[in-house]
């Protein structure tokens, strides 16, 4: 799949000038020529310059610990969890929400 055929599926679903939120998956779309940048520009094409795109970019590695629910951090070492958790960081945090997000969130 190319740019060119990915931009015309967007028009051909509906995506044009306008403010879109996206969460996707790029394994979903089956092999795309350039990977997730492929796709990030696609969609920034079909949208326009005056266009507003949206992704969601969880960071829940950085987080804290008390509220994870994927593993469990006991009690008694919660304040030692909380102090090791590295601080948000927008220039080197990465997103958990897959290659697409991450690529979005990185684009110039």
């Amino acid at each position: 799949m190319t740019s060119k055929t990915i931009h015309a599926q967007l028009v051909d679903l509906g995506v044009g000038e306008g403010n879109f939120l996206v969460h996707s998956s790029l394994s979903s779309l089956g092999y795309v020529l350039g990977g997730p940048q492929t796709f990030v520009r696609a969609l920034l094409e079909a949208i326009g310059p005056s266009g507003t795109l949206l992704m969601p970019a969880f960071s829940p590695e950085v987080s804290d610990p008390a509220s994870w629910t994927d593993r469990l951090i006991d009690p008694e070492d919660l304040p030692e969890a909380r102090a090791n958790v590295p601080a948000f960081d927008a220039a080197v945090t990465p997103t958990s929400m897959g290659a697409v997000a991450e690529t979005f969130r990185t684009w110039p």
